[in-house]
């Protein structure tokens, strides 16, 4: 008989600490509709030239990364106060912790090359 630990396949949560002292805990287990849901709006964001356009859709990626945090609502118009550069951390970082599925040696997955 097979056996999986499935436990091996666990990441850390990821905690975003805004500047009033908020806490907000993306689970290590995002669903996929959220991955590919991210995944096309990172593919959008690199198609548009106009910036405008482009900060809009960073303003939703966000605002959409920092709502799987269950105990939170925050609305675009929040994250629209963001810092660019905070918005580029929060992005990248759950970029990372996706990406890392993919690393993650104990998974064996086929290469998408």
């Amino acid at each position: 008989m097979a056996t999986f630990d499935m436990s091996s396949y666990e990441n850390e949560p990821l905690v975003f600490k805004n500047l009033y002292g908020e806490d907000y805990t993306i689970p290590a287990d995002m669903p996929l509709e959220f991955i590919l849901k991210i995944g096309n709006l990172q593919k959008k964001v690199e198609k548009i030239k106009d910036e405008k356009k482009q900060a809009e859709v960073m303003f939703e990626l966000v605002t959409i990364i920092l709502n799987l945090d269950e105990s939170q609502q925050i609305t675009v118009d929040e994250v629209r106060k963001f810092d660019f550069k905070y918005m580029v951390v929060i992005i990248n970082e759950t970029m990372k912790q996706i990406n890392s599925i993919d690393q993650n040696p104990n998974l064996n997955l086929p290469s998408s090359n």
